[in-house]
This record gives structure tokens, C-alpha cells and sequence, in this order.
């Protein structure tokens, strides 16, 4: 995949050249998506995009069916195309209300059969994401933020829910802020991986700026272990953690640091 920008005053050129890929994740087309938006900024109104899709029919209808067309539209990428069984990309800059989710909550309990009360708890995980995305990830001693994204998908398997969220900002290990308590802890905790461990335990409390970051992340730690979720997974930096069903989290620090923080889970759905 090769992306080429090319920019005057007030319009960016961004041309795809997608028609080798032969994989995809849906993850990987929300970070493409993220990449674009962030050469957005005051001077650059209007951005015109040209390219190719992938020549593979199953990663092209990945790329149509994901919605990164509504963001990202071509003459050549073909018609737009929706699914019942997805939810699209769909992304926030700088603003988030719990009522930008609503069409989420009813497709899940309309659509897909799933208890209500298994809807009230995925709304409490929503909103401390993607509002740790717009409060927390984009600090304002970093200029090199100029908008604060967070993006959004969903889509049904066979058996259950697969939800992606990610905030592509400096990542959560490097929003912490410790006092000289957490300071002397933290020598224990030299890796990403661990302190992202620590923040779902609530053992390490994280502080920002403005306000804890991370107060949330216990609670869906628990949603975990209570079986309301499965399979959570958190890449930040070079940090990454999977949190298994009876507690136990598997840690990996990366060679690569995540530009930013991805999470993904499961939703089972009733039979």
C-alpha cells in the first residue's frame, strides 16, 4: 500500500494506491483513515483524493463495506455499500456526546437480538473511550495536535460482536503523570504493558492535566470478569494487554510503538 500527499495553501492531494493489498483488518482501514485526517488543519480546507482499490474482492469490500469511503471518496473506489451486520467507520474531531452512539445502541437491541441491560453496560464502555479520547489523548502542552479524533466500528460474527475504538494521540502510557508516590512505584512498572496493567487494575491511578485518566478502565476490566464483554485487547504505544475471562491479563511490549490507542472487544450475542 503506498499513500502519496501532496498539498498547496488550501487543498491537499492524497492519491491511494491500494490494488496490491492482500490483507486487511478493519483496524488497519480505521489507522488509514486516522493517518489522512491528521494532515487536516486550519490552512488545508479541502482535501481531493484519487486512487485505486485493493484488485482482491474480499479486502475491496472490506474497504467499501467499513465506510472508509465516506471519508475518503474516489471516482474509482466504486459504489458505496452498507451491511445490516455492521456498523461503519464513524468518527468524532474535538466533540463527543453519549448521544452520538444511540444508533449503535438500537442495532444492537433491534437488529441483533441483544439484552437491554447488555446495552446499558457497553454505553458506560463507550463513553469512557471515546471520551478518554477527547479529554485525555490530546494533551495541550503537545502542539503537534491540532484536533482531537476518535473513530468508531462495529460488526456482527457469527456468534458475537466485534467493536473497534480508537483515538490516534500520544498514547496512553505517556498521559501519565505521576506524583512522587506513583513516581517510586512506577520503577517496577518499566514496560507500556505494565502500566496499562496497572491503570484496568486500578493499582497505578493516572493523572493528566485536567482530570484522572483511566478511572473507567477498572470498571471495564470488571465487565470482563463478569462476563458482560470478552476478549478485550489495548494497544498503546508499545504496550499491549488481553485481558482474559477469569481476570488474568496477558502483557507484550512491542518493538513498534501504536501512534496512539486502539481497544477492541466482544459483545456475545443470544441465541
Amino acid at each position: 500500500m503506498k499513500l502519496s500527499l501532496h498539498t498547496d495553501i488550501k487543498t491537499l492531494s492524497v492519491k491511494f494506491k491500494l490494488k496490491n493489498i492482500e490483507r486487511a483488518t478493519n483496524e488497519s482501514i480505521m489507522f488509514l483513515l486516522a493517518i489522512v485526517n491528521s494532515y487536516k488543519n486550519e490552512s488545508i480546507k479541502n482535501i481531493h483524493y484519487s486512487g485505486d482499490v485493493p484488485i482482491k474482492e474480499s479486502v475491496k469490500r472490506m474497504f467499501i463495506e467499513s465506510g472508509f469511503l465516506n471519508y475518503c471518496r474516489t471516482n474509482n473506489m466504486g459504489n458505496l455499500q452498507t451491511s445490516e451486520n455492521k456498523i461503519q467507520i464513524k468518527y468524532g474531531n474535538g466533540y463527543y456526546k453519549p448521544n452520538d452512539f444511540i444508533s449503535v445502541y438500537d442495532w444492537i437491541s433491534r437488529d441483533i437480538n441483544v439484552a437491554k441491560h447488555y446495552t446499558k453496560d457497553l454505553s458506560g464502555i463507550i463513553n469512557e473511550i471515546i471520551g478518554n479520547a477527547v479529554e485525555h489523548a490530546y494533551p495541550k502542552s503537545n502542539n503537534n495536535f491540532k484536533q482531537k479524533n476518535w473513530y468508531f466500528y462495529a460488526e456482527k460474527k457469527e456468534k458475537h460482536i466485534e467493536f473497534i475504538a480508537l483515538d490516534p494521540g500520544v498514547g496512553m502510557p505517556q498521559t501519565m503523570k505521576k506524583n512522587f508516590f506513583e513516581k517510586i512505584f512506577q520503577w517496577t512498572l518499566n514496560t507500556d504493558a505494565k502500566l496499562i496493567e496497572s491503570a484496568l487494575l486500578g493499582i497505578f491511578r493516572t493523572k493528566t492535566e485536567e482530570r484522572n485518566r483511566g478511572n473507567g478502565l477498572p470498571k471495564i476490566y470488571n465487565s470482563v470478569v463478569k462476563g458482560k464483554i470478552s476478549n478485550l485487547q489495548i494497544l498503546s504505544q508499545k504496550g499491549y494487554c488481553f485481558i482474559e475471562k477469569n481476570g488474568n491479563i496477558f502483557t507484550e511490549n512491542k518493538h513498534k510503538g501504536f501512534p496512539g490507542t486502539l481497544y477492541k472487544w466482544e459483545l456475545k450475542v443470544e441465541e
